[in-house]
């Protein structure tokens, strides 16, 4: 099963005119010093078990930011 990085990576890379635009430069969490922009930085920053009356029921929803930074705003 992929991660919820993976899956987010993945879904990023397959967006052409997204990724025409970052050139590939898609990051979890660290983004390497000097990297050219634009560029995206990613990684999850909160996390809640889902629950029913009776209980969790083993999954959670994750809240996930997004960084995206370019020189200019065009």
């Amino acid at each position: 099963m992929a991660t919820l990085r993976d899956a987010i990576k993945a879904r990023l890379a397959d967006l052409a005119d997204l990724n025409a635009l970052v050139g590939g430069r898609i990051f979890h969490l660290k983004v390497p010093q000097g990297t050219a922009r634009p560029y995206i930085g990613f990684g999850r920053i909160g996390v809640s078990p889902l629950t029913k009356l009776e209980g969790p029921v083993g999954k959670v929803t994750s809240i996930v930011a997004f960084d995206i930074w370019a020189d200019d705003a065009d």
